[in-house]
């Protein structure tokens, strides 16, 4: 709940305040301006702050404007004696206060006006809510509009990679042929590549067909299992996992989520290209982990992705999986989670980001089973 910081030089009338309104409000007091910012500093859920105006070393005014300045989402009331009603009106004109009241305050309008001041600071957060959320559906809209026009330049030049590697498939199978038991292994290697060329080759077809028809916003019918994506994911990045850390992976099956392979694999395969680039450069690979668990949670399944990197602060907690956000230098463009977090709450589940015991972050996103 939002605090009340009252500010007043006169310790008196802060055992009143607290006296009067501690029961029913989370109440803080200071006795200078000075406290006053101290706390503000500390205490990041205060809300409203009253002071009075007569203090010696910093008026109520002068707190009011640094306040002001530096936490302008606070609400500000200012006390004044009839000699400093100039001040107040001053104070109420540049911006620095939202009302002044009269000395000595009556308790029954004090009250009234400390709650319309928590409500006024509540709706401020609205607010900025809502114009943080329509910032980022702007930016998504016009992200689609890009890629619409990306993968309809992608669609001709797939379709000439996937024929490519089809022929290639058939040519390696009769070179295998004629070349007898000699060519035998060397046959068996390029038909395994080219199998998984292939298999990569139709999922990025996938992508692209999705990317076409995502302004439907249709949810669909496709189910999929959860441990089964996963293990197919983990041998797209394999090699790339073996060059950066230790790998210990925990995978149940017949995990039926209602996504579709493809865009499941994507949520996959974000996050553990997220747990890769967690962790630092610096780190030799035989002390960097990445763990991968899928298993049942009650009626949901869960997928963690878990690495030992620097994790994440806890004041990014919160703005890791806002789109185009990064902590990349280079690199990073901030799609990824967003992405996978939009794929996963579609399909009624959750993603979201918990501290790996001993350091690192884990992923985890949890979705409903089809029964």
């Amino acid at each position: 709940m939002s605090r009340i910081l009252y500010v007043d030089d006169d310790r008196a009338n802060l055992v009143v305040f607290e006296a009067t309104f501690a029961d029913e409000l989370p109440v803080l007091t200071a006795a200078s301006g000075a406290e006053a910012l101290d706390l503000l500093a500390r205490h990041r859920d205060i809300a409203l702050v009253l002071t009075d105006q007569r203090m010696p070393g910093m008026t109520g005014t002068q707190l009011a404007e640094i306040v002001h300045r530096d936490y302008p989402d606070v609400v500000r009331y200012l006390i004044t004696a009839y000699s400093d009603l100039g001040a107040a009106i001053d104070a109420i004109n540049l911006g620095q206060v939202h009302r002044y009241l009269r000395k000595p305050w009556d308790p029954t309008e004090l009250r009234v006006l400390l709650h319309e001041g928590l409500e006024l600071h509540d709706l401020r957060h609205r607010i900025r809510d809502l114009e943080r959320r329509m910032r980022q559906v702007e930016r998504v809209y016009a992200l689609g509009v890009v890629a619409a026009s990306i993968v309809h330049e992608l669609r001709n030049p797939l379709s000439v990679v996937m024929g490519y590697v089809d022929l290639a498939r058939n040519q390696v199978h009769r070179l295998t042929q004629l070349g007898g038991e000699p060519a035998q292994p060397l046959g068996e290697d390029l038909e395994h590549t080219l199998a998984g060329t292939w298999e990569a080759a139709q999922r990025m077809g996938e992508i692209v067909r999705g990317v076409e028809l995502s302004t439907r916003r249709q949810v669909g019918t496709a189910s999929s299992d959860l441990g089964e994506v996963v293990e197919l994911t983990l041998r797209m990045v394999i090699t790339d996992l073996r060059h950066r850390a230790n790998t210990t992976t925990e995978i149940a099956r017949d995990l039926i989520v209602p996504v579709s392979s493809t865009q499941l694999g994507q949520v996959a395969l974000n996050l553990l290209i997220n747990a890769m680039q967690a962790l630092p450069d610096s780190r030799p690979p035989e002390q960097a982990v990445v763990q991968v668990r899928v298993r049942a949670a009650g009626d949901r399944a869960r997928l963690e992705v878990a690495d030992n990197g620097n994790g994440v602060p806890d004041e990014l907690k919160t703005r890791v999986f806002d789109p185009f956000f990064t902590t990349k230098e280079e690199g990073g463009t901030g799609l990824g989670l967003a992405i996978s977090k939009q794929i996963v709450e579609e399909a009624g589940g959750t993603l979201t980001i918990e501290d790996t015991p001993g350091g690192g972050a884990t992923f985890v996103a949890e979705l409903p089973m089809v029964s």
